[in-house]
């Protein structure tokens, strides 16, 4: 059996697009699809106001957490 990691890239040229839901979901997708790790990284072409990540649930529980890595190359 081999192990793999895959790494998930995302492109955005304007920050204000960015979906950090779209990503999730996405990256939701792609665990359903391989069963190995996801590494997911967001390459930002501008300077802009980004969000850190996206938890679910409430005082009590958290349901999911998802993070990512981002990578800011301004042009």
């Amino acid at each position: 059996m081999r192990e793999a990691l895959l790494v998930v890239f995302e492109e955005e040229t304007d920050p204000g697009r960015f979906s950090i839901h779209r990503l999730a979901q996405y990256c939701l997708d792609l665990a359903e699809l391989f069963t190995t790790e996801q590494v997911p990284v967001v390459m930002f072409l501008r300077l802009g106001r980004l969000p850190e990540g996206l938890t679910l649930g409430g005082v009590r529980h958290r349901y999911l957490e998802f993070r990512y890595l981002p990578a800011r190359c301004p042009i």
